[in-house]
């Protein structure tokens, strides 16, 4: 048997009323070359593990699960897609969250055969469905930009990439750092580190569904400013260290234009303080202390930084 080139790594809680539809959008793919299904269950407790275990039955040499007896995420464990980074054998890894699922059987051949062809891609990334669960509807999100996506414009432009849409070199996530491992949510930075090492291809074909709405996903969760103010601090640091590995490639420039750092979390809390004097309280936080906290994002580079800006 040839060797695997491409790790599926589906990440599981709760997930009995879609686990099915997503393990079989893996099954159903066709393509020249093997891959593995590697399955975390975080501790499942509504039947997801005994549905697992009746695929794995079915294709022992496919699917691989990790099920774990106690919940990792209640005891404030996150990061868990490196449990199944570091057990991957394939070249590439996908993603697909088991409430999410592929719908184009050539999925995985589309994204393999452009970037064995092209290595200064690192990733590859595709249009997608959105279906909100809760109220019976569906829409299709693309990102009517450029398809070749650098870290820069990616900055500038803010796409939405579905995660179930991603898949990319394994290599941008061995070794993993371990200041990952408390990050609120681990996506955004996951794409930084894609294009830390190459550029993203995004091909505007719709090839799988986002789930909005499921019961304890990320998506559920409630709007806080607290929500908020963590998922903004983890951006910064994200940003911050992935640019000391990048040696400063970014300037402060292109971060403080960052429509991710900025115009992101400003429309969020709008919704989430309901307007009235919070949404003046927020914005002289915005407007006085984050600008404070991009400042001093790049660490006192400034030299550095604006001998870049000036080239």
């Amino acid at each position: 048997m040839s060797e695997i080139l491409v790790s599926i790594s589906c990440l599981t809680y709760n997930h009995a009323p879609y686990i099915r539809q997503c393990i079989e959008g893996f099954l159903m793919q066709k393509t020249t070359f093997p891959f593995e299904i590697l399955i975390h269950d975080d501790a499942s407790t509504d039947g997801t593990q005994d549905i697992v275990k009746e695929y794995q039955k079915m294709y022992p040499e496919i699917i691989k699960p990790l099920y774990r007896s106690k919940n990792l995420y209640s005891q404030g464990c996150r990061g868990m897609n490196r449990f199944n980074y570091d057990r991957a054998k394939g070249k590439y890894i996908a993603m697909c969250e088991g409430d999410d699922y592929w719908t184009d059987p050539l999925k995985l051949q589309k994204q393999i055969d452009f970037l064995e062809e092209n290595s200064d891609f690192s990733g590859c990334t595709h249009a997608c469905e959105v279906e909100y669960i809760n109220e019976n509807r569906r829409k299709k999100v693309r990102f009517k930009g450029k398809s070749e996506i650098d870290f820069g414009y990616y900055l500038k432009k803010n796409p939405f990439f579905a995660t179930a849409s991603l898949l990319f070199k394994k290599e941008v996530v061995e070794n993993y750092p371990e200041w990952t491992r408390n990050l609120f949510a681990g996506d955004f930075t996951l794409k930084y580190m894609i294009l830390s090492k190459g550029k993203i291809k995004y091909f505007d074909e719709s090839m799988s569904v986002y789930r909005r709405g499921v019961a304890g996903s990320w998506s559920k969760l409630k709007l806080t400013q607290e929500r908020i103010d963590k998922e903004y601090r983890d951006d910064v640091l994200s940003l911050q260290k992935i640019n000391e590995m990048l040696n400063y490639r970014f300037t402060y420039e292109s971060i403080i234009k960052s429509k991710k750092l900025f115009r992101t979390y400003l429309s969020r809390s709008i919704v989430a303080s309901r307007g009235g004097e919070k949404i003046k309280l927020f914005l002289s936080n915005i407007l006085l202390f984050r600008i404070n906290d991009y400042k001093t994002l790049l660490q006192g580079s400034y030299k550095k930084l604006n001998s870049l800006i000036k080239k």
